[in-house]
């Protein structure tokens, strides 16, 4: 079981951080944004794939946390995906159990699947520009 959200949960996480003033508000926020994604109904896509898709999105954010000379992007991307983290080496079962619990298990059409790419695009847009201010 896997899905292409690994990409997702991670430019996401690091994106709604960057946006937020605060780092701690913008961490909380980051790690909130992995159930508000597993909400929505989702494809599963092969583990394998799901391990590339997040290997990509892994090597860009970390190209532009290091360009940036901001860690803060890194481990915003760490704290949204780590559900699923946690669901594979299973640290806390008090944890997978609040995962499971909003993971969408509705069967979506396939127009989602370009939405989830919509948001994955969209994301690494907003990441890439500039934030306007340095907490």
């Amino acid at each position: 079981m896997g899905s292409v959200l690994g990409a997702t949960h991670m430019i996401v996480g690091a994106t709604v951080s960057k946006k937020v003033s605060y780092k701690i508000e913008g961490y909380l926020l980051a790690f909130l944004s992995h159930f508000f994604l597993d909400a929505i109904p989702h494809y599963e896509l092969s583990v394998w794939l799901n391990y590339v898709l997040a290997l990509l999105a892994g090597i860009f954010l970390i190209m532009l946390a290091w360009h940036r000379r901001d860690k803060r992007i890194l481990i915003a991307a760490f704290l949204g995906a780590f559900p699923d983290i946690n669901w594979i080496l299973t640290w806390s079962a008090s944890l997978d159990r609040v995962h499971s619990m909003f993971h969408s298990s509705l069967k979506p059409p396939p127009i989602f699947l370009g939405i989830e790419l919509f948001i994955i695009i969209a994301s690494g847009v907003f990441l890439l520009q500039e934030s306007p201010h340095k907490v």
